[in-house]
């Protein structure tokens, strides 16, 4: 019988004459005590999806492309910030979840956020005391998630 166990893990096995597979299975576990090399590549993969969202004006996510601007707000934007997309009036929100993005990893967490205070106006699912309509920025498609899950199997599973 050949145990391993890491913090709240805790993996018997048992086969007869079977090393290799209990080598294997203590080397994935021993890869979860630090997850912070997966989590350089999740990041740049963040990066880039951001740079798509605002790109496409939502449409790389889930949930589509945001709602239009009103014909008033429009209107004063396109004089004040001519061709400047939707989410884009200065382009700090995009650069803050994109080029500027806060990132924070330990060995077993990353969080990824941005700077600028009123993104979660767009983010958030509160009622509105303004007629500001809900444009989600982080809403991920399928896609995104099978690849982050894709990145994490081969992480743990790499060969010894």
């Amino acid at each position: 019988m050949a145990g391993y166990g890491a913090g709240d893990v805790r993996l018997s096995i048992e086969v007869e004459g079977e090393k290799q597979l209990t080598a294997r299975v203590k080397g994935v576990i021993d890869r979860t005590k630090d997850l912070r090399p997966v989590f350089d590549e999740l990041e740049a993969d963040f990066r880039e999806h951001m740079g798509e969202v605002f790109g496409s004006e939502g449409a790389a996510q889930k949930g589509g492309k945001w709602q239009a601007l009103s014909p008033r707000y429009a209107a004063w934007k396109a004089r004040h910030y001519p061709g400047r997309p939707i989410l884009e009036r200065t382009g700090a929100l995009k650069d803050s979840l994109t080029t500027g993005l806060t990132v924070e990893k330990g060995p077993g967490e990353m969080t990824l956020s941005s700077a600028v205070r009123y993104g979660i106006y767009h983010q958030s699912r509160r009622p509105r005391k303004s007629n500001l309509p809900r444009r989600p920025i982080i809403n991920l498609p399928q896609s995104v998630t099978t690849r982050w899950r894709a990145m994490l199997v081969r992480a743990l599973w790499q060969e010894e």
